[in-house]
């Protein structure tokens, strides 16, 4: 799914599809929609929530535990990756943009850090039915 000239030959742009969660644990509703955007993208990238930014989600397992859940729950799928960019990302933001240690990342921090690493590749954002109620 890559952009292709006249010719039919890739020009190098990628389409991503992100999708992030708790995964506290993954469930059959995360594979499927993982499995669907797998067929529409070139491929879907995973990203365990590193640090969650609700106060109610702040008892949840180890990032490592769930990290590993999510491996283990997306294995296997063509074109899916599990990767640590919240974690990568909020390394980022505290040693270049000095943020507090407490710094809490939001969805829109992911975007800006995945766009400085990856200008060449096309982001669409998944959200789920929970994503769109209000936390507060």
């Amino acid at each position: 799914m890559s952009t292709c000239n006249h010719s039919g030959e890739s020009i190098g742009t990628m389409n991503v599809a992100i999708f992030g969660s708790s995964f506290n644990p993954p469930h059959n509703g995360h594979i499927a929609a993982v499995r669907y955007f797998a067929s529409k993208f070139d491929e879907v990238w995973v990203l365990p929530v590193y640090r969650h930014a609700y106060s109610s989600k702040s008892n949840l397992p180890t990032y490592e535990e769930r990290e590993q859940l999510a491996k283990l729950a997306f294995d296997g799928i063509e074109n899916v990756v599990v990767k640590p960019v919240e974690k990568d990302a909020l390394l980022y933001y505290t040693e270049t943009k000095k943020v507090p240690e407490d710094f809490t990342m939001g969805s829109i921090d992911v975007i800006q850090y995945l766009k400085t690493l990856h200008k060449d590749i096309n982001f669409s954002w998944i959200i789920g039915k929970l994503s769109t109620k209000t936390p507060f």
